[in-house]
């Protein structure tokens, strides 16, 4: 029989009762069950990058659905765990933050963009604004 596990790849595997009327396997390696002839997928983590760029591109769920074939509620699940790490990540940073003197950059992207966007519509946005950079602070002014 040319089974493997889904999981490692190993050959070594043991009978581990039945599923569904189907036989199911255990790996000696990992630990992991698994059936013969099982058509789930199973995502890399080049497919949750490749997801995760485009959300922050801008794309919309259901337009990396149809881009990448990958279901609508797994991308969802992809993008709350990722944002997860990053709430969990700055609370971390945070704590370890104590002077604005520790910025190293801020960094403004798109600024002009957004200010251009704003002053067609009729907002009032303020003309200038402050960039940390490093240990000091400068005074931007746009025009």
């Amino acid at each position: 029989m040319s089974l493997s596990c889904k999981s490692c790849g190993a050959k070594s595997y043991v009978k581990n009762g039945k599923m569904r009327g189907e036989q199911r396997y255990k790996c000696k390696e990992c630990g992991y069950n698994f059936i013969k002839g099982d058509k789930r997928i199973k995502y890399g983590i080049s497919d949750r990058l490749k997801v995760l760029k485009l959300y922050l591109e801008n794309c919309g769920i259901r337009s990396i659905e149809r881009l990448t074939g990958i279901r609508n509620r797994q991308i969802s699940l992809w993008i709350e765990d990722a944002a997860e790490s990053i709430k969990a990540e700055l609370k971390k940073k945070s704590e370890e933050f104590n002077d604005i003197k520790q910025i190293e950059i801020l960094e403004i992207d798109e600024l002009c963009t957004y200010i251009k966007k704003d002053l067609r519509t009729g907002g009032n946005l303020p003309l200038s604004g402050l960039l940390l950079i490093e240990n000091q602070v400068k005074l931007l002014t746009l025009k």
